[in-house]
Parts: C-alpha cells; sequence; structure tokens
C-alpha cells in the first residue's frame, strides 16, 4: 500500500527507536524485550494499515457523493 501525506513510515528497529521511552528497555537485555518490542512495533503497522484502508473507503464515499452534486 502507498504511504500518503508526506509522514515517514517507520520500520523495524527505526519504529523501536522512535519511542525513547521503549529505547533504554530493549537495550537493557532484558529477556523478551525484544519480542515485545517487535509486537508493539507490528501492532503499529497493523493498526496503520486499518486506519489508512478505513481513510481510504471514506475518501472513495465523498468522491462518490461529490460526483453526483
Amino acid at each position: 500500500m502507498a504511504h500518503r501525506r508526506g509522514r515517514p513510515r517507520l520500520r523495524g528497529r527505526a519504529l523501536r527507536q522512535s519511542d525513547a521511552g521503549g529505547a533504554p528497555l530493549l537495550r537493557a537485555g532484558e529477556p523478551g524485550a525484544r519480542e515485545f518490542g517487535d509486537a508493539v512495533a507490528e501492532g503499529y503497522r497493523v493498526a496503520e494499515e486499518e486506519f489508512s484502508e478505513a481513510l481510504d473507503d471514506v475518501e472513495r464515499r465523498l468522491a462518490k457523493l461529490e460526483a453526483k452534486k
């Protein structure tokens, strides 16, 4: 899916490091911290995709309404 609106899409390590509060946890080497960080990052990716699809749907519906005018 193409990324829109000029927002950079963070992936993998960049996404995990984008939250300064979570970075020390990942560097601490605690068991499961990396898996936790990966799960959180994946959750954000899924949510972003779902919101993007919903926004696309709204934009399509608005375009249809505008075309009917």
